[in-house]
């Protein structure tokens, strides 16, 4: 039997699909992680936005264009939204959404959606590339923000004992790093996020953070850890709105200049921090002095890069009736913001220029070897260098989406 796994959203998904994985491959199972043909697909779904779940909707048909008897197997974000939107699809034999979501392994046969539980499911390892590993250290979510739908599909905030997060980190094999990731990262509670960093920096393998919310950094945080040598200095740290008044609406927890105040700190800390971040557009109510506020916020932080998505109205949120926004208003706000975007990030790699990073090698592509430096700029190296090897390279101009590095 072949089983292929298709996963659709974040980092916590990839990381419970690696779990799916390594269990079904030491059953013996073939196990293919992009669509191919295959007996069995799990899909791990995702609905923080309409099109993340109407892509998961419809991976369903996509599944079926491989194999037209395949059975499918349906679980995560989406199916504890809505189950019926996929119980009534042709060869769907299980959904299932969050809580106990590993079942999926053992059972084909119920449509039942398990009530999400109150503690942390432990999923022992999981599988990884050989580049860098995922872990989820976290799960769930407090924070109820109201364009959000993730906190009633994933639950109440969990945390991860650090002694299990540290034996898996100790077992990997053959992987140079590790990226911590969870629902609400920075809700971690067993001992907080930093003591949890100063237990992996221990085991001598460079690690960083999924994403973060401002409320995590403070001058305490950010020294304990500029002490750790393995720490790359990278911080996805979530804005959403850079006007102080989109952010209350939001029920962000949080003003602009807090979130200034917060980058200036790291800044101040990590002289080649790359703060990247994401933004809503368009959300109910904003206005053209509010979208402004968003750009000249960016343009005072000097993001590294921006993810930019429209908001998406999601159906048993808090915002779900307030009004939308014309379509043609937020593809422009999405558009004038990439610009800036674009330039910044031009900016940043300009500004590093020169500078000596590590380089995680990751891919080939055409004649250039392609990897991450320890703060997450994307660099080319002219030539074919091995795999999963860490380099010394300086960083030269702006190139693709990176930047072109030369060994040293």
């Amino acid at each position: 039997m072949k089983v292929c796994i298709y996963t659709l959203g974040c980092k916590v998904n990839q990381y419970e699909s690696g779990g799916f994985e390594r269990d079904l491959e030491l059953r013996g199972i073939e196990v293919a992680d992009k669509l191919c043909f295959a007996d069995v697909y799990i899909i791990n779904t995702c609905a923080v936005t309409a099109e993340a779940e109407r892509k998961s909707r419809n991976s369903v048909t996509k599944c079926l264009a491989f194999n037209p008897n395949g059975k499918i197997f349906v679980v995560g974000c989406a199916v504890q939204k809505n189950a019926e939107q996929f119980i009534a699809k042709n060869n769907v034999a299980y959904v299932n959404g969050n809580s106990l979501k590993r079942q999926v392994l053992d059972f084909i046969d119920s449509v039942d959606v398990v009530p999400m539980s109150l503690e942390f499911e432990e999923y022992g390892s999981t599988k990884n590339s050989r580049t860098r590993a995922f872990v989820k250290v976290q799960d769930g979510c407090n924070n109820f923000c109201s364009y959000c739908i993730v906190p009633y599909l994933r639950g109440r905030s969990r945390s991860r004992d650090i002694e299990a997060c540290v034996k898996e980190i100790s077992e990997l094999q053959d992987v140079k790093e590790v990226v911590l990731c969870g629902i609400n990262l920075s809700d971690y509670k067993n001992g907080g996020l930093a003591t949890l960093a100063e237990e992996v920096d221990k085991e001598g393998i460079r690690f960083r953070f999924g994403s973060l919310e401002v409320n995590v950094i403070t001058e305490e945080f950010l020294h304990r850890m500029s002490k750790l040598a393995n720490f790359c200095p990278q911080f996805h740290l979530s804005l959403q709105s850079g006007s102080s008044e989109v952010l209350k609406k939001m029920n962000r927890h949080y003003t602009a200049l807090e979130y200034l105040t917060a980058c200036n700190k790291i800044k101040e800390t990590f002289v080649t921090a790359n703060i990247t971040t994401d933004v809503i557009v368009g959300f109910s109510g904003e206005t053209d002095e509010n979208f402004m506020e968003s750009c000249e916020l960016a343009q005072d932080v000097g993001f590294g890069d921006m993810h930019i998505f429209p908001y998406s109205k999601r159906q048993g949120t808090a915002a779900e009736n307030l009004p939308d926004m014309e379509k043609a208003i937020k593809t422009q706000r999405v558009n004038i913001l990439s610009k800036i975007r674009n330039q910044l990030k031009l900016e940043f790699i300009e500004k590093h220029k020169g500078a000596v990073f590590t380089v995680l090698t990751e891919e080939l592509w055409e004649n250039y070897t392609v990897g991450h430096t320890e703060n997450f700029i994307k660099v080319y190296i002219q030539g074919e260098i091995k795999e999963n090897s860490l380099v010394k390279c300086s960083i030269g101009s702006a190139f693709q989406d990176g930047a072109l590095g030369e060994l040293v």
